[in-house]
């Protein structure tokens, strides 16, 4: 994958963020003080609604982390801030900057490791973040970067740096359920296998760590479904379809559901700013004859769309 950053100075995620007026970029033989750097800097997160409309989701975000990079990616600092708070930018001395800004890092989900090289330095998905709805197995990541390359005789007044949302979400509806007198929600568990687990400062997903797993909480609906309600994920690796084991006290009722096995032709695909929402159906439990062939249906939506229907009521 190409380096985002490449041939880029000051677009961040497709999203113009600043403008100069076009000049002869600043070299190491520059006096400083033709070149200065940028006085302060901007965080603002957004989420893609429809074609070029965003939305601001500042909101959202409880912290901001930037990393400061020279041009030869040498890590400067860091500053922690919070969306929409302008701070000072307190580098200087070179003639470009790279600048990585992450939203919702710190909830301790993930492990963030800056280091010298955009490629050297990511974020990871902790192996044991495990929690239960609303909450998420992965916070609502949000990333941003930008290349600001100044030039003699110019000031920028301040950079504004947009961040975008990185996860996708997903709900599950677990009909038909071999059930027993007395069993309880945590009786059964949903895995959901497997996405990338890591990105780097470049903005690429990768599996340097392994692949992620994930183990969302659920409960019984009126109806008898199993349910489990939106949780986030990292995205899907392109080719490599996510599967999803039921298990009934840790033994595995079905495994690899949706891998193309049990539904052929259907994949989920877990894209930033998006959900699946999957109807997992072993048919009418009453027959009591447990069919291990389920039929599965996967609705893909939007971020925030309303879960389907086929959802009853909680117990």
């Amino acid at each position: 994958m190409k380096n985002r950053f490449s041939k880029r100075r000051l677009v961040v995620a497709g999203m113009l963020v600043v403008t100069l007026l076009a000049a002869k970029g600043c070299t190491p033989h520059d006096r400083t003080e033709d070149c200065p750097p940028p006085k302060a800097i901007n965080v603002t997160a957004f989420s893609k609604v429809a074609g070029d409309l965003y939305i601001d989701q500042s909101a959202r975000i409880r912290d901001v982390v930037i990393f400061v990079y020279d041009e030869k990616e040498k890590l400067l600092g860091r500053i922690d801030t919070q969306p929409n708070t302008t701070v000072p930018f307190e580098f200087s001395g070179h003639n470009k900057y790279y600048i990585v800004a992450l939203g919702n890092s710190a909830g301790g989900y993930f492990t963030v490791a800056a280091r010298d090289g955009l490629a050297s330095s990511g974020i990871s998905l902790n192996s044991n973040a495990k929690t239960a709805p609303p909450k998420a197995p992965v916070d609502d990541l949000f990333f941003g970067e930008q290349c600001v390359e100044l030039k003699p005789g110019y000031t920028i007044e301040q950079v504004d740096l947009h961040m975008l949302r990185q996860v996708g979400a997903m709900n599950v509806t677990v009909r038909g359920l071999p059930r027993e007198v007395g069993d309880v929600a945590s009786d059964y568990q949903v895995v959901v296998q497997e996405t990338y687990q890591a990105m780097d400062f470049l903005g690429r997903m990768t599996n340097s760590a392994g692949r992620a797993t994930y183990y969302p909480t659920s409960t019984f609906l009126s109806n008898g479904d199993l349910f489990v309600d939106n949780f986030n994920l990292l995205p899907s690796e392109s080719g490599y379809n996510v599967a999803i084991d039921i298990l009934y006290h840790n033994t595995p009722l079905t495994r690899g559901i949706v891998r193309e096995t049990y539904t052929p032709g259907s994949t989920i695909n877990i894209k930033p700013n998006s959900q699946n929402n999957i109807l997992i159906d072993y048919g009418d439990p009453k027959l009591r004859k447990f069919n291990s062939m389920p039929v599965v249906q996967i609705i893909f939506s939007d971020w925030g769309a309303p879960v389907p229907g086929w959802i009853g009521k909680e117990e």
